[in-house]
């Protein structure tokens, strides 16, 4: 028979008190989650690799959306807007580039950066653009939080976004592995346009002015700290300026004025054969050289050359003294420098 254990005064087995381990708190792994969104991002973006995109977003508000980018919008990740019946587009931006590029479609679409607030109105076919104000981190009812898992320079890599106001609320990762180009291009605020436009107002205060292959009646062009090219098309009246930066034009013009304080000036007109009386020419720098080269030949002329300090070529012959004329065409060519060298080229094929 087994031996009876004896039993407490109360006649129930005496139950010893045993400690146990509080329960951990879990904690998110959020580095693991980073991690396996990172791996699930280039995943899903290497069949778009394929196919010619170089990034895009993940979306986490109301789900999980994904989106690649056009091989055109390689890293650009911000908002895009379409507009119809377009003839007039103006952009007064701070610290931005500005490109504006021909497309084939006949409406116009803008493509904004993330984090670039930007005030976009049409009215009576002018389409006018303000993005003179970066999204900060606080201030002006507005968050924005961007931190960078992955970089290679510039805005390429992979990024987690998170930006709200009070009325709008996002959360992307974006995807940019464009190493075709710079990366300090994918900030650019992008203006697609047909083929022609009667009117282009463009003003940077820091950043670079780009105009593509597009036809304009009414051309102006102006950054402060920065660069402004144009590239091909068709312009009937330009203004172009810079005040500390070059300005570089290959294109058929009419009435130019290219005027730069500190910078070169280069331009390129393809214009064949120039009217009496059409088409004047003048371009000015303080602190830089002048090379103005035409297509049409030294008939179609007559021009003004001056220079304060620098050297004068006229169809690459050296001009001694500091200013010359000559010519007797219609279209009057007014060049001056400065501290500068100035080039003039006829018939230039």
């Amino acid at each position: 028979m087994d031996e009876l254990k004896p039993l407490n005064n109360n006649g129930i087995d005496e139950i010893q008190e045993v400690s146990l381990p509080s329960p951990r708190s879990r904690r998110v792994a959020w580095p693991v989650i980073a991690v396996a969104l990172i791996i699930l991002g280039i995943c899903l973006f290497a069949a778009g690799w394929f196919s010619g995109s170089r990034g895009g977003q993940i979306y986490f508000e109301r789900g999980i959306r994904v989106e690649t980018n056009a091989p055109e919008d390689q890293g650009l990740g911000g908002g895009e807007f379409r507009f119809d019946n377009i003839n007039s587009v103006a952009i007064n931006t701070a610290s931005r580039n500005v490109h504006f590029i021909p497309t084939s479609q006949t409406y116009v679409r803008v493509v904004i950066p993330a984090g670039v607030r930007q005030d976009i109105t049409e009215a009576n076919g002018v389409l006018t653009i303000n993005g003179r104000t970066n999204l900060s981190t606080s201030g002006n009812n507005a968050r924005w939080r961007r931190v960078q898992f992955l970089g290679f320079g510039g805005n390429r890599g992979i990024t987690w976004n998170r930006f709200s106001d009070d009325y709008t609320s996002n959360v992307f990762m974006d995807f940019n592995f464009d190493f075709s180009r710079s990366p300090f291009s994918g900030g650019a605020i992008r203006i697609y346009v047909p083929g022609s436009m009667y009117n282009i107002y463009a003003r940077s205060t820091t950043g670079n002015i780009r105009i593509g292959d597009i036809d304009t009646e009414h051309l102006h062009a102006q950054a402060t700290t920065g660069r402004v090219s144009v590239d091909g098309g068709t312009h009937t009246n330009s203004h172009l300026q810079t005040t500390t930066g070059s300005i570089n034009a290959e294109a058929y013009f009419g009435n130019l004025i290219a005027q730069a304080t500190t910078g070169r000036v280069r331009i390129q007109d393809y214009t064949l054969h120039r009217s009496a009386g059409t088409g004047g020419i003048e371009i000015r720098t303080t602190t830089g050289s002048i090379h103005f080269g035409t297509h049409a030949p030294a008939d179609d002329f007559r021009y003004n050359v001056s220079v304060t300090t620098g050297s004068m070529r006229v169809d690459d012959n050296r001009i001694s003294g500091r200013n010359t004329a000559g010519g007797s065409g219609g279209t009057l060519v007014n060049l001056s420098a400065t501290t500068g060298s100035v080039r003039l080229n006829f018939s230039q094929n």
